[in-house]
């Protein structure tokens, strides 16, 4: 009898046994299974179509020591951006300011001190050529400062939902390259 149960122990010891070891051989080849992970960036270089520029004027003295005031200056500039084929509705007031240049003993002695007013204008343009048109139009003693503030493109949008696409033709073509070259199953991660 003791014979008998050392031969049962021994069978159902192999059985689980050899279960236990194909369930060991799955999990090796699960663990092994191929896998290709690929990530892709875009980028897009664009002539820019809109420039808008800010240029500061301010009042002056002229050489007769006569001050030229800020409304005379306006308008000399509108028509100066009306020359240089700029529109109206392309020109934008952005900030009127008034400072003292005398010292505070000046502004004592005198009756009328000086006020200098200045105004900044934001215009937008459409290409380099009118913008140097404008500048040689502009009146130097009243113009005291000229920035380009943004440079974009009428089309931006556009071309962002174009960019967002093509990274992801472009990971569908490495992944398909890598695919062909091991041709095996393979489980794809984004």
């Amino acid at each position: 009898m003791h014979l008998f149960h050392k031969t049962i122990f021994t069978f159902l010891f192999s059985i689980i046994a050899s279960s236990i070891m194909s369930q060991t051989i799955d999990l090796q080849q699960i663990k092994q299974t191929k896998k290709i992970s690929v990530t892709g960036s875009s980028e897009m270089e664009v002539e820019p179509d809109q420039i808008f520029i800010t240029i500061d004027l301010r009042e002056y003295y002229n050489k007769d020591k006569k001050k030229i005031d800020i409304e005379r200056i306006k308008k000399e500039f509108i028509e100066a951006c009306k020359n240089a084929a700029v529109n109206d509705s392309d020109i934008r007031l952005q900030n009127v300011n008034g400072y003292n240049v005398a010292s505070i003993w000046e502004r004592k002695k005198r009756k009328d001190p000086d006020f200098f007013a200045t105004v900044s204008y934001i215009i937008k343009l459409n290409n380099t050529k009118t913008m140097d048109q404008l500048i040689a139009r502009l009146n130097d003693e009243a113009t005291v400062g000229l920035n380009v503030t943004k440079l974009s493109n009428s089309k931006e949008a556009e071309y962002r939902k174009t960019v967002k696409k093509m990274p992801s033709r472009m990971q569908k073509k490495k992944r398909d390259t890598f695919a062909n070259r091991l041709a095996k199953d393979l489980v794809v991660q984004y």
